[in-house]
């Protein structure tokens, strides 16, 4: 009986010539997103420690790194001086964490702030901000009416309305409901023209970084929202996959991207797709190229 391979080709016309021509570049990536998906992303760890600290090494043309929830969490890590290191920061902080049965948002908050000063560290801030190549994106949902509130029964009348209308349209999403984009890409970001959505755009400094970390991943209901972020509009924000879990958006024409998610890793360049099923140890992933 012959072993399953650990890595299963499928590639549309266009992807494949590409793959046959060139190989799998580092430079051909130019954005990664980062889904949202909870503890999902430890399946994950493996890969991107290959992809830091090997496949990207070296690399100085710039990488747009676009993350919402954990997604978000996962891309604090690449951007900072030992980005190996960082990974393992998270996977600690993230399995330790521990709690009183059913705990209130306010001792899951205090929980999550501790592990992302300690996958921070004292310099990671400044490294993301000053990093050579990497734009760091960080995806939340700005909230107002009901969702904006801290009671539940306020939280859940609110999403449950918003959920309802996503049934029927996904603009019914605007009602409420704003994407705002903290990222250090400057004038050079790929996801400026965004329209799909409201979406505002913010620069990341050292005083909104970690904020904005923390209410990326601040999950209604579970988590309180992060209020009044600096750059960005007075009110509450809460977790970026509300909005863009797995982002379903229109990348930019002839932008190179690949997302590293559970189950397919799949390329894509004009329409095209190929995928890439990782088995064994790796769990499997998904990628794309545009």
């Amino acid at each position: 009986m012959s072993a399953e391979p650990i890595l299963t080709v499928r590639a549309g016309v266009d992807a494949l010539a590409i793959l046959r021509d060139e190989g799998l570049q580092r430079d051909r990536v130019e954005v990664m997103p980062g889904a949202s998906g909870g503890p999902k992303w430890l399946i994950l760890r493996g890969i991107d420690q290959m992809l830091w600290g090997q496949f990207f090494h070296g690399r100085q043309k710039p990488l747009h790194l676009i993350g919402s929830s954990a997604g978000s969490w996962r891309f604090a890590c690449p951007a900072q001086t030992d980005p190996l290191a960082a990974i393992e920061r998270l996977e600690h902080a993230y399995i330790e964490q521990r709690y009183a049965k059913k705990p209130p948002p306010t001792a899951v908050t205090a929980e999550a702030t501790s592990i992302l000063d300690h996958v921070l560290d004292p310099s990671g801030v400044s490294d993301i901000l000053a990093h050579p190549w990497i734009r760091t994106h960080i995806v939340t949902t700005h909230c107002s009416g009901l969702m904006a509130r801290d009671p539940m029964w306020s939280q859940m009348l609110g999403f449950g309305l918003r959920a309802l209308g996503n049934v029927i349209s996904r603009k019914a999403l605007c009602w409420g409901l704003q994407r705002v984009v903290f990222h250090s890409a400057g004038e050079g970001s790929p996801f400026s023209a965004l329209s799909d959505l409201p979406t505002q755009h913010v620069a990341l400094t050292e005083e909104n970084l970690r904020p904005a970390l923390l209410a990326s991943g601040s999950i209604p209901l579970v988590l309180a929202g992060v209020r009044d972020i600096a750059g960005g509009a007075l009110g509450t924000y809460r977790d970026g996959g509300i909005i863009d879990y797995h982002f379903d958006i229109d990348f930019p024409p002839q932008v190179v991207w690949c997302c590293i998610r559970i189950s397919t890793l799949t390329w894509c360049r004009g329409g095209s797709i190929s995928r890439f099923a990782g088995g064994g140890r790796w769990g499997a992933t998904c990628a794309r190229w545009f």
